[in-house]
């Protein structure tokens, strides 16, 4: 506010003349008969019953203007009208390859959240430099295309699954004669598998604080802890930007009593699968960073307790194994090699959505937990070394 006299006190001549000399004075009236008052940004907050009279508000815009003339400050500037266009369209760019390309909800929501902390700043920075940059046009722009280019790649993703329908796969025989056979399913150079394996770098990288930069250098460095620091990433790549959707049951040959399994295509497709599918898919990407999967399957009672069930589990060697090693392992020795840490068990089922009785994902340490409790209270009809199965013959399936 500036200092004011009536013009009783003025009239008076009770005031210092030094009070008044090389100062710009204004006349006005402030009487609520003569309703010249405005509403201002002051008029706000404290002073919201408060509008500002007319004289004070010239005085501020006289104030203004000897600010720029005395003191040298400048007005705003503003850009161009095709500067301003240019800006939000390129918020807008961006903010739809973030839509498309960003799986993980999770990671999508702190982009867009990064994204507007960014434009806050480089809009409070400019301000604060003199400069005017449209702000909330922006930010309703890159809210508007984010979430526009994650409908619009869903809806399409969803058009292209009902479409294309890949050729079914031929039944795997589920008995203790055709175990062995489990290896055929396990697809190292998969597109999906690779995609998987790409992705999952980051997580390496973060777990490992840079300590290794790509699967292939912490492979060759070996050891129990490096290669559980493995394994983790490419879990949690999976847990994280991927929503699969847990399946009981696929489904059985009525002819030969087979088993459906789904490729990783499959799954990428359908975004569901068995406790199988997701094993043979988590296989497939240990094999594709060249570590040494087992496929562990155990004997499990229905939730009903009325019928048997099958459930797989994944199994990695820590340690290079033994060249000359049985294709299915001994199952006494499974557990011992599980106990000493040479085998980490690990149940898929925790990535996925969807598991009776759960109400979450489960982390990495809770997935590994789970499957040794399985393995400790169920029986374990068989596990089969996939490298081995393939040394000795197995072929892996023709996958499109």
């Amino acid at each position: 506010s500036f200092p004011s006299l009536t013009l009783t006190t003025l009239l008076s001549e009770k005031i210092d003349r030094e009070m008044l000399r090389d100062k710009i004075v204004l006349v006005g009236v402030n009487a609520e008969s003569v309703k010249d008052f405005f509403r201002t940004p002051y008029s706000q907050g404290r002073l919201a019953e408060r509008d500002m009279p007319g004289v004070e508000l010239h005085a501020h815009i006289v104030n203004q203007l000897l600010r720029f003339a005395l003191d040298g400050n400048s007005p705003l500037t503003t850009v161009s009208d095709l500067w301003e266009g240019g800006w939000i369209l390129f918020w807008s760019v961006v903010a739809g390859v973030i839509g498309c390309w960003v799986r993980s909800p999770q990671r999508f929501f702190q982009s867009v959240a990064a994204g507007l902390l960014i434009l806050g700043l480089i809009a409070l920075f400019a301000f604060l430099n003199g400069w005017w940059i449209p702000l909330i046009p922006t930010a309703l722009a890159w809210l508007f295309s984010a979430v526009s280019a994650v409908i619009v790649t869903t809806s399409l993703s969803d058009r292209l699954s009902a479409e294309v329908r890949l050729p079914p796969l031929p039944p795997w025989l589920n008995d203790d004669k055709h175990a062995i056979d489990i290896a055929q399913y396990v697809i190292e150079t998969d597109e999906f598998v690779n995609k998987i394996v790409a992705s999952a770098t980051n997580e390496l990288r973060r777990i490992t604080d840079h300590r290794y930069v790509s699967f292939a250098a912490a492979v060759e460095a070996g050891g129990p802890d490096t290669l559980r620091e493995v394994v983790e990433a490419l879990y949690l790549q999976l847990k994280n930007d991927h929503h699969f959707r847990y399946e009981d049951e696929r489904g059985f040959d009525v002819v030969t009593g087979g088993q459906f399994i789904r490729l990783p295509q499959h799954i990428a497709q359908e975004n569901r699968g068995t406790c199988m599918d997701l094993v043979l898919l988590f296989l497939g990407c240990l094999a594709n960073v060249k570590l040494w999967p087992v496929y562990v399957q155990l004997r499990l009672r229905s939730e009903n307790g009325d019928r048997e069930v099958d459930h797989a589990l994944t199994a990695i060697w820590l340690e290079e194994p033994y060249f000359n090693r049985e294709v299915c392992l001994n199952l006494a020795h499974l557990h011992q090699w599980v106990a000493n840490g040479r085998l980490l068990l690990l149940d898929c089922t925790g990535f996925v959505e969807g598991y009776p009785r759960r109400q979450y994902k489960l982390s990495f340490a809770e997935a590994r937990e789970e499957a040794q409790k399985l393995l400790e209270r169920n029986e374990a009809r068989f596990a089969v070394d996939i490298r081995r199965a393939w040394e000795t013959g197995v072929h892996v399936v023709s996958h499109f």
